[in-house]
């Protein structure tokens, strides 16, 4: 089985991780952490992370925790949504079969968009190489 049964979500929502197994519960504190602002993971969680996982097996799982805490910060300036892959009372093997549920129109500009405009988020205007990679 993979994924989180919805019990599990609410407590991850609420931030309860007392149902999880040790290693998962570490782990959930560590993500918590690391999106704090700004981030600390305190010594303390990290003797019990270690206590759980390798020094190597701990870089993966910051760069994957990192990676997606950009991603999702990313993704807000340009109002990007949930692909609605979480459906309440819905095992993860039957999401997969499901088709996703249209979001509300954004009326914020797309990436593409941006690149065309030939600014960048911030303002700084993209080099003709950029303008062209969509």
């Amino acid at each position: 089985m993979y994924g989180c049964t919805d019990d599990e979500i609410a407590a991850i929502h609420g931030g309860s991780f007392e149902g999880f197994a040790p290693p998962e519960a570490a782990l959930l504190r560590m993500a918590d952490a690391m999106a704090d602002t700004p981030s600390n993971v305190t010594d303390e969680l990290y003797a019990q992370l270690r206590q759980h996982f390798s020094e190597e097996q701990l870089i993966e799982l910051a760069a994957s925790a990192a990676q997606e805490h950009f991603c999702a910060r990313y993704n807000r300036v340009f109002d990007v949504g949930s692909d609605r892959l979480y459906r309440k009372g819905v095992k993860q093997c039957e999401r997969d079969r499901l088709p996703c549920r249209p979001r509300a129109k954004s009326t914020r500009p797309t990436l593409p968009a941006v690149r065309r405009s030939g600014l960048k988020p911030n303002g700084v205007r993209l080099s003709h190489r950029h303008q062209d990679a969509d």
